[in-house]
């Protein structure tokens, strides 16, 4: 009943969604199936988020996990879920998103985001009150094997006023797999400056600083990666590892026994067993571990598992089997590895995946099967012409005794939306007060489409069903692996022949991209031309590790492997060095100067910025806020906006004017 509470204290007032929640849960269907260990039933793809959120709220298990066909419906179900049940209800574990054998590691977004549910989710930490109550996940996600000790990932916990010791507290993070460098720009890295630690945490929106004071945490706070200054203060922050597969004792003990087993990967056994950290480290953990757990293991007896479309989960559960086997095949050849040993696999079989689960599982069809299926009964709105459409359906509906919440895009959105409600003689509610009253209540939200609920008599509305136009959702940063940092590099800005530089090897020349296939799997890469013929394919998904080189001049390729990249790095940092005493003294005169401070925003700027429909990128937002900031001081203003075309310079100049 605590996690009760949570839901309903996690959702904004603002917000009527929850209000309509009991009515879905009254359905029939619904309704009949609380409290079986097995239920069937049909619901329409754009009314799944509702009935989803409000078995969550009806049932008292815990944690719903839904297991969706793919990554993408996985993270969109997920959003829509927390737009009805309120921020932090709903969470998504993503898969990897790499291929079995495949030597590149996840993003730190991506294990992050895995290691806290993994963590949340394993003895007792389900009751925690910031657990989620819906986890949504892709089949691969959950077929996927656990690392060895995955349970035992605990959070580093760091307060303000606690006594720490710098280098220990540095050596933990490094532990956890985060990357010591001079400064930090992305998830997974940690920075020393004397007695200030800076980290991104790898489940964060922003990196944290971490002030010290002797051995006592002075100062906790987010900070900017572009400006890097400090920001709000934090009372506490839970920083998760970014590598799951962790060298412990047991790991180091496995690798050293594969160096004799298995010689032909004797380079890779030997970096485990010495307890390195290296990119692609992820691709040896079938040999490391003889447990076939995935997250499935981790539902507890309280829970609940959903599955959406089972006969679509168990087609694609066979593909991913029989693309790996190929996979396998084709690499037992190239590591001539012994005909006799086959490669352990990545994925729990499905036939066994939830064989031991002791939780109740459901199946959700988007189409009926057949028509004996329970059915829940749900339809799209009228489509929008001149005299007809969703706003005159909407007065028709209340006239029935529906009760209907309208999505809006933005507090302009809303604003307008409301008008155009009493226009057509719609009066709109804030919430509603009683569950058998009809009425019709505006609100902000980011759902992706509306639905009917005849049987319930419930009708969600978004903007999307009256002008055809889907915003854009924003990535919370599980894919990705920049998390507020600076954007790298686009596909688009890259011209054959020119040059790049890759974080580890150094400055390239840019080839093109090229596709690779793999028995039958195919991938994009990026290849990269190197001194002395040295060439390196960079899958697509690891475009955060290239930047364009901005030097002026043609530069020399750098030689892979080689120790010339380093020595450039090292030479770097000392010419930084001079000039950051210079710019030191040039700030210090620059104080002294009064500029012209401009008034805060007035109701118009607030209305254009919010008939802005687009997402804007996470360094947008925090470029139009800095702006901002430097207009409305006394202090003369000191930034320089640029990006390349289309990139949102215009946008960002014209919400800070």
């Amino acid at each position: 009943m605590k996690q009760a509470a949570n839901t309903k204290a996690g959702r904004s007032a603002l917000n009527p969604l929850g209000d309509l929640l009991g009515g879905i849960a009254a359905i029939p269907a619904l309704r009949s199936a609380l409290g079986r260990r097995s239920a069937d039933m049909s619901v329409s793809e754009r009314a799944q988020p509702a009935v989803i959120a409000a078995l969550a709220e009806a049932s008292e298990r815990r944690p719903l996990v839904v297991c969706t066909l793919t990554e993408t419906a996985a993270e969109g179900l997920a959003s829509d879920i927390e737009c009805w049940l309120g921020a932090g209800n709903s969470a998504h574990l993503p898969a990897w998103g790499t291929l079995p054998f495949e030597r590149m590691s996840p993003t730190a977004a991506v294990m992050g985001a895995r290691i806290r549910l993994v963590h949340l989710f394993c003895g007792e930490h389900h009751r925690r009150a910031d657990a989620p109550l819906v986890v949504t996940c892709s089949v691969r996600a959950l077929m996927q094997r656990l690392t060895p000790g995955a349970g035992e990932l605990q959070p580093l916990v760091v307060s303000s006023g606690q006594r720490i010791d710098r280098d220990e507290l540095v050596a933990d993070l490094l532990g956890r797999g985060y990357e010591r460098g001079v400064q930090v720009e992305r998830r997974g890295e940690v920075a020393v400056r004397g007695s200030i630690v800076d980290v991104f945490p790898s489940t964060g929106q922003s990196p944290v600083r971490i002030d010290l004071w002797g051995d006592e945490v002075d100062r906790l706070c987010e900070f900017s990666v572009g400006s890097q200054r400090s920001g709000a203060d934090l009372p506490v922050v839970e920083i998760y590892g970014c590598r799951e597969l962790i060298p412990t004792e047991p790991v180091r003990v496995s690798a050293e026994r594969l160096i004799a087993e298995a010689p032909w990967g004797k380079e890779h056994w030997e970096r485990l067993a010495a307890g390195e950290f290296f990119e692609g480290m992820e691709a040896w953990l079938p040999w490391l571990t003889d447990e076939y757990r995935s997250f499935a293991h981790l539902i507890s007896e309280e829970g609940l598992v959903l599955q959406v479309d089972p006969a679509a989960l168990e087609a694609r559960a066979q593909e991913i089997l029989a693309e790996e086997a190929e996979l396998a095949s084709h690499l037992a050849k190239s590591w001539k590895v012994n005909s006799s040993e086959a490669l352990p696999s990545f994925h729990v079989p499905p036939e066994v995946l939830l064989a031991d689960c002791e939780a109740p599982i459901w199946s959700i069809d988007s189409v009926p099967r057949s028509p004996d299926q329970p059915l829940v009964q749900a339809r799209g709105w009228d489509a929008p012409s001149a005299d007809s459409g969703p706003l005159p359906q909407v007065a028709s509906l209340l006239g029935e005794g529906y009760r209907i919440a309208v999505a809006a895009d933005g507090v302009s959105s809303a604003r307008r939306l409301g008008e155009r409600l009493r226009e057509h003689g719609v009066e709109t509610l804030e919430s509603f007060k009683l569950e058998a009253a009809s009425g019709c209540a505006v609100f902000v939200g980011a759902l992706r489409s509306g639905c009917l609920l005849s049987e319930a008599k419930v009708g969600v509305l978004t903007e999307a069903d009256l002008v055809g136009r889907r915003r854009s959702r924003r990535l919370g940063g599980s894919r990705g692996g920049g998390g507020g940092g600076a954007a790298i590099v686009s596909l688009e800005s890259l011209q054959p022949g020119g040059y790049v530089v890759h974080r580890q090897h150094g400055v390239a020349r840019y080839v093109g991209m090229v596709t690779r296939s793999m028995d039958g799997v195919e991938r994009e890469y990026l290849l990269l031309e190197y001194r002395d013929d040295g060439r390196l394919y960079v899958p697509a998904a690891q475009l955060d590790a290239v930047r364009q080189y901005t030097g002026g001049e043609s530069p020399r390729l750098s030689r892979m492997g080689g120790a010339d990249w380093q020595r450039t790095k090292s030479r770097a940092k000392e010419a930084a060095s001079e000039v950051v005493a210079e710019l030191v003294d040039l700030y210090r005169r620059r104080q002294t100067i009064t500029g012209h401070a401009f008034p805060p925003d007035g109701p118009w700027q607030a209305e254009l910025e919010e008939a802005f429909v687009y997402a804007e990128t996470p360094d947008q937002l925090a470029a139009v806020e800095q702006v901002k900031i430097d207009m409305e001081s006394p202090r003369p203003m000191d930034r320089l906006i640029c990006g390349d075309v289309g990139f949102g310079k215009t946008e960002i100049a014209v919400r800070a004017a």
